[in-house]
């Protein structure tokens, strides 16, 4: 399942994970013992798990660019709550959004997107919307590739 996952995002496929569905895309988790677990290596990351909680509480996420979820500039709603940690990311991978408190968010690594943030669109349909429009455009694209 780890390769097939890590086949698809590497040919273009479009993934969203959240939280631990983001953790499973890792490189590497450390679980509580200090053991290194190989995931499925979407993001060049290693994420550590901690006895205490990490973070929790409603997020406001702005996007800073143009992406699969809207405008740059929109603000989205999500909230935290988890017991890991970003150990290690590659300072090259794309950040999508920012939060109040000045970190970064949302990991992009070609149309795999990360983090630990769970969105909520109740309030922003359009942004449901932005996405639908992002993952049809990318299979047109790839229909063209196989044609080509």
């Amino acid at each position: 399942m780890l390769a097939e996952i890590a086949s698809w995002a590497k040919s273009g496929g479009v993934i969203y994970s959240e939280c631990g569905g983001f953790m499973y895309l890792c490189e590497e988790l450390i679980d509580l013992a200090g053991q290194s677990h190989t995931m499925a290596g979407v993001f060049p990351a290693t994420v550590r798990m901690q006895r205490s909680l990490a973070r929790l509480g409603y997020r406001q996420p702005r996007l800073l660019c143009d992406c699969l979820w809207g405008r740059a500039g929109e603000v989205l709603h999500g909230h935290e709550f988890h017991y890991s940690t970003v150990e290690r990311m590659n300072p090259d991978v794309e950040t999508l959004y920012q939060l109040a408190d000045g970190r970064t968010e949302g990991f992009k690594v070609g149309n795999a997107v990360g983090g630990y943030i769970h969105l909520h669109f109740g309030r922003s349909g359009g942004n449901v919307d932005a996405f639908y429009n992002y993952v049809k455009l990318v299979k047109e694209q790839r229909m063209r590739e196989r044609k080509e």
